[in-house]
């Protein structure tokens, strides 16, 4: 079967200092916090690094789950937590004052390291007849994402990349990302957000009938304008077909 290329956004996890701490870490190097959420890839990542940093140098450090990133971003900001982990876009967010972090600006922040790409595009059903980003227009589109308010920035910034608002579409109200697969499954979304080479790919293929794919964004310079205008500090780049790409 032929594959179809995606372009998809691109986001860095990346770890924020606070010039506070960076002082302190200098006077103190051997022990060190490392804010993160309480679960999911962040967790993961997070306990990764601590171990590597702990059993490799001088230097120990502790993890310090917390409800999510917005919830340690100003604790970061304060120097009363050494190192936090978030993503490129919502750390941009933060130094700016804008999107989830509208009003704050949290000038402390620096970033300290860009550790990995998270690539994500909209995922819909192979036989939906959605096949260019425009085509999303009208559709049902995931809406509210009360326990991952980032995603609201994420499906925005693919329906800007069209052209679109969720005013151009049925909004309908999802609370977070497995919740919204789920309701995709069962037939209750047009397009959901999905991280190339994740499992939940292989989940969604055989779930829905007929398949997944992928939908390519729009590279022309007006629509890349548009896109990180709502998703800051993301880019857009070429996923290219493979055995581990599922849907592209």
């Amino acid at each position: 079967m032929k594959h179809t290329r995606s372009l998809c956004l691109f986001a860095a996890v990346a770890g924020a200092v606070s010039l506070a701490s960076a002082g302190i870490a200098a006077a103190a190097p051997h022990v060190a916090t490392l804010a993160t959420t309480k679960g999911g890839a962040t967790a993961q990542v997070a306990s990764a690094i601590s171990k590597v940093v702990s059993t490799k140098t001088d230097m120990q450090m502790r993890n310090q789950p917390l409800g999510g990133t917005q919830q340690y971003i100003p604790i970061v900001n304060a120097g009363e937590l050494d190192f936090g982990l978030s993503n490129l876009p919502q750390y941009t967010m933060a130094k700016h004052g804008t999107g989830l972090s509208h009003g704050h600006k949290y000038e402390n922040l620096r970033l300290a390291a860009t550790l990995m790409v998270y690539r994500v595009g909209p995922v819909v059903a192979r036989n939906s007849g959605i096949n260019k980003i425009t085509d999303l227009k009208g559709k049902r589109a995931p809406a509210g994402f009360k326990a991952a308010p980032l995603f609201n920035y994420v499906a925005g910034a693919f329906l800007a990349n069209a052209g679109l608002s969720m005013k151009d579409m049925e909004a309908v109200p999802v609370v977070a990302l497995r919740q919204h697969w789920t309701m995709f499954k069962e037939g209750k979304l047009d397009f959901v957000v999905c991280a190339v080479g994740t499992g939940v790919l292989k989940e969604l293929d055989v779930s829905v009938p007929g398949g997944i794919k992928y939908v390519s964004l729009d590279t022309s310079p007006a629509a890349v304008k548009r896109t990180l205008a709502v998703y800051p500090g993301s880019y857009i780049a070429e996923v290219k077909p493979s055995k581990g790409n599922t849907g592209v």
